[in-house]
């Protein structure tokens, strides 16, 4: 191998380059630095017009696996962009219950989770029949009180033509079987709870009076609504006393509130303070028009029932109470199959009280 000299070294190398000046490598790093700041800020710039990516959660999306999950985010995009102020109500209350609506807070925790929950109707729309197409007929709603205390003649209210709305006493022994028998024919139900009257009638066991105490009070009526199920909502039997006092009305309508549950004022008082409450509650309410059979015979309840007719013409619907008597039945059975032809429908109660409450309506049909 042959060596070379150091001088001969010297001579082969490639001679080096002057350094640059000093205050041009500076400018070039200056230059650098700012070329590199317009390029982050272009970035920016394009990403706020979409010019870079257009949808938010692509990168969410990539990084899921499952498709059905990855579809649900897609869905939630949907409605968190739907039109509500087009959107039909009953769609709209199923989608997103309160979409539109100012909010004080922001949700509790669980966000969008809890969507379905509030999606549930009250119970008392839950346990409604749903009413025949009226299509501008004159609607009429028959409730028979009283029942479950005298089982034949429960079971000839029974096989009239449905729907008939039928008050189960709530003290009655059967009452859970005669539920499960009037929702099989197609009858709605409400609770018929006794409650005080004036004099010195007795209105049953468990009675509501005006003398006990809240607690008092709520323990009866908590025992009465958890007799039995499917029942729309509460009817008084008797309660003269009690429907005009404030104070008690207002313990009940704070319950039934509660609970989702509407009220029928039987109106054995003029001073009954269930309509002003109602209103105030927001509770879905209605109310006797006309008593059917404070003469038990089948000619002065037919009488009765061309009274309802005329009441029903006079404000597009109207609302009959009537008892399990057998002139009361027989003539029910016959008058029932007249309607069509007189223009008329049979509705259960919670039609009435739903189109007597704008802000509760939405149709059954």
């Amino acid at each position: 191998m042959t060596e070379i000299s150091p001088e001969n070294a010297a001579r082969e190398a490639p001679a080096a380059k002057p350094a640059a000046p000093l205050w041009l490598r500076e400018a070039g790093s200056v230059a650098l630095r700012e070329v590199a700041a317009l390029a982050v800020l272009a970035l920016i710039i394009m990403s706020g017009f979409g010019w870079v990516w257009s949808d938010p959660l692509a990168f969410e999306r990539a990084d899921i696996d499952d498709p059905v999950l990855a579809s649900s985010i897609d869905s939630d995009l949907e409605v968190a962009g739907a039109d509500f102020g087009r959107a039909d109500p009953i769609q709209l209350a199923a989608i997103a219950p309160g979409a539109g609506e100012v909010t004080q807070a922001p949700p509790s925790a669980g966000g969008g989770a809890d969507i379905a929950q509030q999606a549930i109707p009250p119970l008392w729309r839950r346990n409604a029949v749903a009413a025949p197409p009226a299509d501008g007929k004159i609607r009429i709603a028959i409730i028979i009180d009283d029942l479950g205390l005298d089982q034949g003649a429960t079971k000839r209210v029974l096989e009239l033509p449905a729907p008939l709305t039928l008050a189960i006493m709530s003290y009655a022994k059967e009452a859970p079987a005669l539920a499960e028998a009037a929702h099989a024919a197609g009858h709605e139900m409400l609770l018929h709870v006794p409650m005080e009257p004036e004099g010195r009638l007795d209105p049953g066991p468990h009675a509501l009076t005006t003398e006990q105490t809240q607690d008092e009070f709520k323990q009866e009526l908590h025992w009465a609504l958890d007799r039995f199920d499917g029942y729309v909502g509460v009817n008084n039997h008797m309660g003269s006393r009690v429907t005009a006092s404030t104070e008690q009305m207002g313990w009940l309508f704070e319950e039934l509130d509660r609970r989702g549950l509407m009220f029928v004022d039987s109106r054995t008082t003029k001073d009954t303070v269930a309509p002003v409450l109602a209103a105030h509650f927001g509770l879905p309410f209605a109310e006797r028009n006309i008593f059917l059979d404070n003469e038990f015979g089948a000619d002065a309840v037919s009488a009765q029932l061309r009274a309802l007719e005329t009441e029903a013409r006079k404000n597009g619907y109207a609302v009959g109470i009537g008892h399990p008597h057998r002139g009361t039945i027989a003539a029910l059975k016959a008058w029932l199959p007249t309607l069509a032809a007189k223009g008329m429908v049979l509705v259960p109660i919670s039609d009435i009280a739903a189109s007597r409450n704008p802000e509760t309506t939405l149709s059954f049909n």
